[in-house]
């Protein structure tokens, strides 16, 4: 019997450039049967966990976390192996909110499986680790060695963003297996709002998109043990309803901690938990014109930066070159570099915290 996509089993388990810990995946659509049998056992349980985590998050942030399910916790049931190439786990677990939108085959793994055996914490081939709140996370492949595989997660929001709101994303992520020698990490994590969803059901290459939220270069996740937060704050311009998350970056580009032989590095795989976005106080408005003539009217660059921790305010000319740096002690530019007068232009500016979790950056006119 052909079973019809995604649920060819052959297509899923003898692909030529399947990562190899995935590549022992089996499927066997009776599960599917048994699932329709228990309809309102699994509907009871998913109304019952989304009004406990919808309590739960308006107690701990204020604000309502604007990802749907955003610990993997509101399914319909478990489904207890790696997902193969082609196969949205997500989809078929009834993981509300969450899908999986390339070829790419990320994961989700939960307690007490209805097909398969693998559950956290001990999960073959893929290392040990604990869901950090719950008894459901994900897991996704950023980086496999000799051939370029993303994985990655999406998300409908609970509504479309807001123009010109800042809003701050966070979620934990833990490396599933790492050792200094011989294996490789990578700081490549990153966050990309769309308004329209992404759909590439024949491609598992890294998406050609730009992130709004980048990880630092050199911040890599090496740690198997603990859950580390990642966050980060940008301005919505407004419409966005999903979000994607993973690393966006090809393999020319991906930061890696060691180099990739045939003796080290090896494939980087990390768990992902409790994914957050809400609301944030923090405002920042720079001026697109600068004219420092004397005549007391616009004669300072300063932006109005609020509640952003420990900023600085890179200012560059139009070839690159750091002409100012602007802080919290000093939040103003006038306009001289080394007591002469800037020439009249086009600059730019780039924004940093020493969080590192925001970051903008744009450019202004200068006109004496």
């Amino acid at each position: 019997m052909v079973l019809p996509p995604p649920y060819n089993v052959e297509k899923l388990t003898q692909h030529p450039q399947f990562p190899p810990f995935k590549a022992k995946r089996q499927n066997d659509l009776q599960v599917h049967s048994w699932k329709a049998t228990f309809p309102l056992v699994f509907h009871v349980k998913r109304f019952i966990l989304l009004g406990l985590w919808l309590c739960l998050g308006l107690q701990l942030t204020g604000q309502e976390n604007l990802i749907t399910n955003g610990s993997f916790e509101d399914i319909d049931s478990c489904y207890g192996d790696p997902a193969g190439l082609g196969f949205d786990v997500f989809q078929w677990t009834g993981c509300t909110g969450w899908s999986c939108p390339t070829y790419g085959s990320s994961d989700l793994w939960c307690a007490d499986p209805v097909f398969g055996n693998q559950s956290p914490p001990l999960i073959p081939g893929f290392g040990y680790q604990h869901p950090r709140t719950g008894e459901a996370m994900s897991g996704i492949f950023v980086f496999v060695q000799h051939e370029e595989y993303r994985e990655y997660i999406q998300n409908e929001l609970v509504e479309p963003l807001q123009n010109d709101v800042y809003y701050r994303f966070s979620m934990y992520t833990s490396n599933s297996f790492y050792d200094e020698t011989f294996s490789s990490s990578t700081s490549c994590m990153q966050v990309y709002f769309s308004e329209f969803s992404i759909y590439q059901p024949l491609s598992y290459l890294a998406l050609p998109v730009t992130p709004q939220i980048k990880n630092s270069p050199n911040n890599f996740y090496t740690d198997t043990l603990n859950w580390i937060l990642f966050e980060g704050i940008f301005k919505a311009n407004g419409g966005e309803k999903y979000v994607t998350i993973g690393c966006f970056e090809n393999d020319v580009n991906i930061p890696l901690s060691i180099e990739v032989t045939d003796t080290t590095g090896g494939d980087i795989y990390f768990f992902i938990d409790d994914v957050e976005l809400v609301k944030t106080s923090s405002k920042v408005s720079f001026p697109n014109v600068f004219t420092p003539n004397g005549d007391s009217i616009n004669d300072v660059f300063s932006p109005e930066i609020v509640n952003v921790p420990n900023w600085e305010v890179f200012i560059f000319n139009r070839w690159g070159n750091a002409v100012a740096v602007l802080n919290e002690n000093n939040p103003t530019w006038n306009g001289k570099i080394n007591d002469n007068w800037a020439s009249d232009g086009v600059y730019y500016y780039l924004l940093k915290s020493s969080d590192e979790i925001f970051q903008e950056h744009g450019f202004f006119h200068l006109i004496k």
